[in-house]
């Protein structure tokens, strides 16, 4: 059988076949992720065993925008230390999206251990669109840009760039995100300066 519903259950599970697993992830990702159950099932098959399907309901959920829900199960997903990095730079590029909250010190341990510049930019990205910015500026205040990959520089200057404009004049975060910018304006790169 294929993906199973009754109005408010959605499940591929019920199907064995991994490549039919994920084509049936996929369809429910691009017709219905919106609906609640779909988003349950998208983000079941994060922990399935599955890669082909984990790898749809990814690319799926890429395309949610403000459902902090999804960030936990995106960051026990992420815990699977064999995947590659194009997909662990997706899944926190959809954990950025998504408004984290209550994930700062596990985001702030991964940017510890990150190796990538790919993984790193992102990590960063992801830490400036949480809700704890305070104290995710705490983190980043003290990086040493001048020894970060241009990827990770970049990604500060952007990224900040635009939390700051969103942020209220009188933000306990916008001195710390402000000192951080100026050193920007230091980089040898004109991008980054920009």
């Amino acid at each position: 059988p294929a993906a199973g519903t009754n109005g408010t259950h959605v499940e591929a599970r019920v199907e064995l076949d991994p490549d039919v697993r994920a084509a049936i992830v996929s369809a429910l990702g691009s017709l219905g992720r919106d609906r609640p159950a779909v988003m349950t099932c998208l983000l079941d098959e994060l922990s399935d065993g599955h890669l082909s399907a984990a790898r749809a309901a990814v690319a799926a959920l890429s395309k949610v925008r403000g459902q902090p829900m999804v960030v936990r199960p995106l960051l026990d997903f992420l815990a699977d230390e064999s995947l590659e990095t194009k997909i662990r730079v997706q899944v926190l590029e959809i954990i950025a999206n998504n408004v984290p909250e209550g994930v700062l010190d596990e985001l702030s341990r991964k940017l510890s251990q990150a190796t990538e510049s790919s993984v790193r930019a992102v990590l960063v990205r992801a830490m400036i669109a949480s809700q704890e910015l305070e104290q995710a500026m705490d983190v980043l205040s003290v990086l040493e840009t001048g020894a970060e990959p241009f990827e990770v520089r970049f990604a500060l200057a952007q990224w900040l760039g635009e939390r700051l404009r969103s942020l209220p004049l009188d933000a306990a975060p916008r001195p710390a995100m402000v000192g951080v910018i100026e050193s920007l304006l230091a980089d040898a790169d004109a991008s980054v300066r920009a």
